[in-house]
């Protein structure tokens, strides 16, 4: 390579350390803190109704209990038919 062409090559290989250096170096970004969002209140129709009064705390939390193993629970391989 003839020194002429080096210099040109030169000054592009540092051009992106340049603008690196001065990216990282200025304050130009200012970080403001950001508000959590407000989580509006169901409305009353997204809502659960009461339970009926013939279910019993301990009947329904075994059903919970009952269903949520059933959704931990691995799906077995079709059988072809």
């Amino acid at each position: 390579m003839t020194p002429n062409n080096a210099r040109p090559l030169r000054l592009l290989m540092l051009m992106p350390l340049l603008l690196l250096a001065a990216g990282c170096g200025s304050e130009s970004t200012r970080w403001l803190p950001t508000q959590s969002p407000a989580i509006p209140p169901l409305p009353t129709e997204a809502r659960q109704p009461e339970p009926p009064s013939i279910c019993s705390p301990t009947c329904s939390a075994r059903l919970s209990i009952l269903l949520e193993n059933w959704l931990n629970m691995p799906t077995g391989r079709a059988t072809p038919d």
